[in-house]
């Protein structure tokens, strides 16, 4: 159980939510509509706050919002079932692979434990912002040069019938 306070889920986990929905759709091939990301980042944040504070063991959250993750993208973000689910761990798998180098390295150079900056409300915004700032940028640069992992509107050609999956 994770109780957030307001200002982490406002400054924090809803810049980190459009950054790396952004980021899975566009290594997907999509071109983000950014009022739709917004408002996907919004209803994610929203039910990864609720889904945190449920009383079930850590990392179990993890796989309960990835389920929400892939229909609030493939539905407001309006890329399909496909694009939704491809978008959702790309973007993902990208956020928990930068955090997993970037939180120990900064919790490392200021001198703090996890523990610590997870019980004050302001260094729980503050250490994981240069993490949201890279998957930004690196979003940026691969929307900007058009760089993407797979085009998930290319897979649908391929296939035979018209299922979304």
């Amino acid at each position: 159980m994770d109780k957030m306070p307001w200002q982490a889920v406002l400054f924090q986990s809803f810049p980190e939510s459009v950054a790396f929905i952004c980021l899975g759709l566009v290594l997907v091939g999509f071109k983000p509509r950014w009022y739709r990301v917004a408002l996907a980042a919004t209803i994610f944040t929203v039910a990864s706050y609720v889904i945190r504070g449920l009383p079930i063991p850590f990392g179990i959250h993890t796989l309960l919002m990835l389920p929400v993750l892939v229909v609030v993208t493939a539905v407001i973000a309006g890329v399909g079932w496909r694009g939704g689910a491809m978008a959702a761990i790309v973007g993902l798998f990208g956020l928990l692979v930068l955090e997993s180098f970037m939180t120990p390295l900064l919790l490392s150079l200021s001198g703090l434990s996890l523990p610590e900056a997870l019980h004050n409300t302001w260094l729980r915004v503050l250490i994981p912002a240069p993490q949201t700032a890279t998957l930004a940028g690196i979003t940026y640069l691969c929307y900007r040069f058009n760089w993407y992992l797979v085009r998930a509107d290319e897979l649908d050609e391929d296939e035979d019938d018209a299922s979304p999956f």
